[in-house]
């Protein structure tokens, strides 16, 4: 039996709410790549690997997702996908491979996510120390035209951290790793300063991915995208 309840009044609060409404505007959601809609299909032929995303894999759908291969040297491939948010693309890689996945949309760019190309799928990466062992900024960072940037790795474990690799995925990247050179070993509760530059009048807008490789205590791997800024 449906149940009736006195209207009380409700003016006096008007100005309330509708002060709450106009404070409260929500704010449209940034551009994102769901890692569980995505699959990884090896294919015949040279080393390629088809990546395909189902529906609401990319949100919004009019964003533009591009995709790395952080084990080759291979130039970024950009994928606009269907208006329901799923793609299908062809990518240099084999099983195996990790892949870093991020969305943007105009000047918004969505969290990088790294996945690994399994079998038929693809899952998030493995990062045995990211208990302790950081990068700031943490997944990706400007580097202004003509100038440098700094990407502070900052080891929180007990034990000391062997920096095997830092380099640019691609060596004729418009980004250098100026210092340091590696191999290198991190204190227990040390930091390690890596500048990178980006010459002016190659290509300001520039994008690549730094990558600090680990080799102890435990294999691992922190890739930072590099953005380049006018």
């Amino acid at each position: 039996m449906l149940r009736r309840f006195p209207l009380l009044p409700v003016l006096p609060a008007l100005p309330v709410l509708l002060g709450v409404a106009c404070l409260g505007t929500p704010q449209p959601d940034p551009p994102n790549i769901d890692p569980s809609r995505v699959f990884g299909y090896g294919t015949l032929g040279p080393p390629t690997v088809l990546i395909t995303g189902e529906p609401g894999a990319v949100t919004p759908a009019e964003a533009t997702l591009r995709i790395y291969d952080l084990d080759l040297e291979e130039p970024a491939v950009d994928v606009v996908p269907r208006s329901d948010g799923s793609f299908e693309v062809e990518v240099p890689g084999a099983q195996g491979d990790e892949l870093r996945l991020q969305v943007t949309l105009d000047e918004e760019r969505g969290t990088p996510i790294d996945v690994l190309i399994a079998t038929d799928r693809v899952e998030l990466a493995s990062r045995p120390l990211a208990d302790c062992l950081t990068t700031s900024p943490a997944l990706e960072a400007p580097v202004p035209a003509g100038g440098r940037a700094t990407i502070r790795l900052v080891n929180g474990c007990a034990q000391p951290v062997a920096v095997s690799r830092i380099a640019v995925r691609r060596p004729a990247a418009p980004f250098g790793a100026v210092s340091p050179a590696a191999p290198v070993e991190l204190p227990a509760g040390g930091e390690l300063p890596i500048v990178v530059e980006h010459p002016a009048g190659v290509d300001d807008l520039a994008e690549e991915i730094l990558l600090v490789e680990i080799s102890g205590p435990l294999p691992d791997r922190r890739p930072v995208t590099l953005s380049g800024t006018p």
